[in-house]
């Protein structure tokens, strides 16, 4: 509230009438004042009359004697608070009262007289007013040829990365990693005469990995334009949502179909879990739910479709608490396949560990490519170090059918150090494999998080090992919580970041890899739209050809039930370059 003092200079008489006339707008309500009149108030319009007080609705009028005791030495001064002079209006009224003496604003020695300054004031208005419209005149010219240059930009933009029809599936890849051939039994002795035995022929050299084909490169995708919701549908929920489910904790599509698990449904006892199934129109790219699947042997707290992936008409589901080797946690995979791209799958085969423990949390990442599966334990003590994690390979010789053997090697961080949790993702896509590593904390910064690039090299068939981290890592950020890679477009999700001013709201970074020296390089970053703290976006991430699903299961946005919102019911975001 503005402060306005009036003081009434003081003639020979002892009380002096000052009359005022008008009419007075602030905030928008009209008061009209009387009588201005030594000790008193009087007015209508809501003045409440007091001897020395006077209120109103948006303000008080007050008036009290200063300097001396009695009128003749001193005087009064009347105070008025209000919102202050908003209109020339107001201005005028204030110049054109009259009294016998001048009206002035101030205090003691400084006043200045009211209608001279306001006037002056409201030219100086006027005078900058001009000014800003002329101003904005010229703006508004630029911004039309600023417009114009814009418009050409994006016509060459759109030109240069104009989408081509995505290729034909990729051909079946050759049995990728075949046995050695037995070692030759030792040479015999020669005829007579007797001469020494010849040594044995060394051992044979260790089974070398045959590179597979390189697949056929995918569509050009311009990531950092994706945008949620450019298709008629952003989010993605299941049909039977109940608090606790975590649906999205794991999402994988193939073509038109995405396989999104809910590893704490209670279906089949407590946090049995299960995944649903969904398939797209080619009309609009909406996804429906198609099917529900279970384990065929499902068990209180076995978190089933805590990790899914799809690859043709073959799916991988893992149970990372299973116990069903007699190993408390020590973990398992199902496989399922079906008989046609929108056919129903049905379960074939378990996969577990040949060197199963307790805790290893086998099946807690799955990644299947063609004929070949990376499986994630990230709770494997390796070497000795605790929870240091180890991603297993398998292979299978017939695309048909379920039948899986474990190889006899695996991959275990070069730089291993307890609770990394190497193993707790996995993706991969033709010769090269992502690992993540989401409670590494190699950048100064407790469980910032870190990716492994594990890469195939066809001239000497032996592997490289290298690893990304985030670009602003921060702690408890999670970078590798999630890994997915298509092409040469890697999606890394990072649940803990809270880069958009929410706790655990999440994220995901999309980084791109060079054709030249295959290095992979950050791009952008991905956020929902509607992000909220705890939601964890990124969980779990996919992408297949211009789509990418990206889960936060800890949604709360499915609906309400009959005490609320149902908490961590869980979402699937679906993001398409537009």
């Amino acid at each position: 509230m503005s402060s306005f003092l009036l003081k009434r200079v003081r003639s020979a008489s002892l009380f002096v009438t000052m009359i005022i006339l008008g009419f007075l707008f602030f905030g928008g309500d009209l008061f009209f004042v009387v009588v201005v009149e030594a000790g008193e108030i009087a007015g209508f319009g809501g003045i409440q009359r007091d001897s020395n007080r006077a209120e109103y609705a948006d303000g008080v009028f007050s008036i009290r004697s200063v300097g001396g005791n009695n009128d003749e030495e001193g005087g009064r001064e009347l105070q008025i608070n209000t919102h202050g002079v908003k209109t020339r209006s107001d201005w005028k009224f204030w110049e054109k009262v009259q009294c016998r003496e001048k009206l002035y604003v101030g205090k003691d020695g400084n006043e200045i007289e009211v209608g001279e300054r306001l006037e002056t004031l409201f030219a100086r208005v006027e005078s900058l007013t001009q000014d800003v419209t002329e101003a904005n005149a010229d703006l508004r010219g630029d911004n039309a040829n600023l417009r114009a240059s814009l418009s050409a930009l994006d016509a060459k933009v759109d030109l240069l990365f104009q989408m081509p029809s995505p290729p034909p599936s990729p051909p079946p890849l050759p049995p990728p990693l075949p046995l050695p051939p037995p070692s030759p039994p030792p040479s015999p002795p020669p005829s007579p005469p007797p001469s020494p035995t010849p040594p044995n022929p060394p051992p044979s050299p260790p089974p070398s990995i045959p590179p597979p084909p390189s697949p056929p490169s995918p569509p050009p995708i311009f990531l950092t334009s994706l945008v949620a919701g450019a298709t008629s549908q952003l989010k993605i929920y299941s049909s039977d949502a109940a608090e606790s489910d975590y649906f999205g904790r794991s999402v994988s599509l193939y073509e038109n179909t995405a396989l999104i698990g809910a590893h704490r449904v209670d279906d089949k006892g407590t946090d049995s879990g299960s995944v649903y199934v969904f398939t797209r129109s080619s009309v609009d790219g909406t996804f429906t739910q198609h099917s529900i699947l279970h384990a065929s042997d499902p068990a209180s707290n076995d978190y089933f479709g805590h990790s899914v992936s799809l690859y043709e008409n073959t799916a991988l589901i893992g149970a990372w608490l299973d116990d069903d080797n007699g190993r408390t946690n020590s973990g398992s995979v199902y496989v399922f396949t079906r008989s046609s791209a929108y056919g129903t799958f049905t379960q074939q085969s378990k996969l577990t560990a040949n060197d199963p423990a307790a805790d290893d949390w086998f099946g807690h990442s799955v990644s299947l490519y063609q004929d070949v599966a990376m499986i994630g334990a990230p709770g494997v003590n390796d070497n000795g170090i605790v929870e240091s994690g180890v991603v297993y390979v398998f292979d299978r010789s017939d695309s048909s059918d379920g039948s899986f053997t474990q190889q006899e090697f695996n991959f275990t961080a070069s730089d291993a150090a307890a609770g990394d949790w190497f193993g707790y993702s996995v993706s991969l896509f033709g010769d090269t494999a992502l690992i993540g590593a989401h409670s590494d904390d190699d950048n100064g910064k407790t469980n910032s998080g870190s990716v492994y690039v594990i890469q195939f090299n066809p001239s000497d068939e032996t592997f490289t090992q290298s690893k990304l981290t985030a670009s602003d890592a921060a702690a408890g950020d999670w970078f590798g919580y999630s890994v997915c890679l298509f092409g040469d477009t890697a999606l890394i999700g990072a649940s803990g970041d809270d880069d958009n001013g929410k706790t655990n709201s999440g994220s995901v970074y999309v980084f791109t890899r060079s054709s030249a020296d295959g290095t992979f390089t950050q791009q952008s970053k991905l956020y929902a739209s509607d992000a909220v703290l705890e939601d964890r976006f990124g969980a779990s991430v996919s992408l297949y050809g211009e789509t990418a699903l990206i889960g936060a299961h800890y949604d709360d946005d499915n609906g309400s039930s009959s005490s609320g919102t149902i908490y961590n019911s869980g979402s699937v975001y679906v993001f398409a370059a537009p």
